[in-house]
């Protein structure tokens, strides 16, 4: 796909012939890759939470009868988009907040008790310690996921986080 074909142009990985495709924008995308770090490292100062789920997709044989279900890797090519993406819907906020236009926009409010309880219990259990993070916040949160990160716990650290928000 596409993003794959990206990625490969991003990381200097390309066959000739993709090279070829994508010389126009070899340039451009090296600055958008950089643009897009540093987006991705204003957001997760600010407590922005990347909960990084593997996407799935399904495999089908000619009939259309699904045959397979294989992980879909998260490339730097989605999450360059990702953030160009969230960095237009912001921009969008900012401008109909200043012209004082009505909008509906969606937050998340801060998990109520009940609902970080079965976070608290599981970290309890497998003692991972917590204590000094305050997980009510989307920075604490966004702290003991990292933490827990490429770790055995690291998955389910962040399935029960995002099951904690609202």
């Amino acid at each position: 796909g596409i993003y794959e074909e990206v990625q490969k142009v991003m990381d200097g990985q390309a066959s000739p012939e993709l090279a070829t495709k994508y010389a126009a924008f070899t340039d451009i995308l090296s600055q958008m890759g950089k643009l897009s770090s540093f987006i991705r490292s204003r957001r997760e100062k600010a407590g922005s939470l990347d909960f990084d789920f593997p996407e799935v997709r399904a495999v089908l044989d000619p009939s259309g009868r699904v045959v397979d279900v294989r992980k879909k890797d998260r490339l730097g090519s989605h999450k360059l988009i990702e953030d160009f993406m969230v960095s237009a819907n912001e921009a969008v906020a900012t401008h109909l907040t200043h012209m004082k236009v009505p909008s509906l926009y969606r937050i998340h409010e801060p998990p109520s008790p009940q609902d970080l309880e079965e976070l608290i219990n599981f970290l309890r259990a497998y003692h991972i310690p917590f204590k000094s993070l305050d997980l009510s916040t989307p920075k604490g949160l966004q702290t003991l996921m990292a933490e827990t990160h490429g770790g055995p716990y690291g998955p389910v650290v962040a399935n029960l986080s995002l099951r904690s928000l609202k």
